[in-house]
């Protein structure tokens, strides 16, 4: 049994409901994608009032058919506006998607309760440190067989 916030996951443990906003305009499903301040406020809540368990921030579109790279910096900005903004919302945990380190690193600063790598901990090498470093949970996605790209860069 483990836990991402107060939110406890594991065998006796009900299935969970992770809300997902994306902060990346570039972002292949435009629905989930929100920028604003407002906007982003209005969704966290109503996913808190509507039964999510968590939310997952996405600050950097990694749709592996689309070339969406954007700076570290830039990835770093949308991701701590995003937990900045949920945070003064809701109350529930924050997963920061992300396959870079350094984001991580900053999402974690500001109190994220978990990383998503959808890259398998392969996009970056510094992760699965900063990650272990960290004491939180991570969200490992699988990637087998043929290449992906993540902003340019192929696995």
């Amino acid at each position: 049994m483990t836990s991402i916030g107060k939110l406890r996951i594991g065998e006796k443990v009900p299935a969970r409901i992770m809300g997902v906003i994306n902060v990346s305009p570039e972002s292949f499903y435009k629905n989930s994608v929100k920028t604003k301040v407002n906007e982003i406020a209005i969704v966290a809540t109503e996913m808190q009032k509507t039964g999510a368990d968590m939310i997952d921030v996405g600050a950097m579109s990694t749709a592996p058919y689309l070339e969406t790279i954007i700076s570290v910096e830039q990835e770093t900005r949308r991701m701590t506006h995003a937990i900045e903004v949920i945070k003064r919302n809701c109350s529930l945990p924050i997963s920061a998607d992300t396959p870079r380190a350094e984001v991580a690193k900053e999402a974690i600063k500001l109190g994220a309760d978990a990383i998503n790598d959808i890259s398998g901990l392969k996009y970056d090498k510094k992760m699965a440190d900063i990650v272990a470093r960290s004491g939180l949970p991570i969200i490992i996605g699988a990637y087998g067989g043929r290449s992906a790209r993540i902003s340019g860069s192929v696995l």
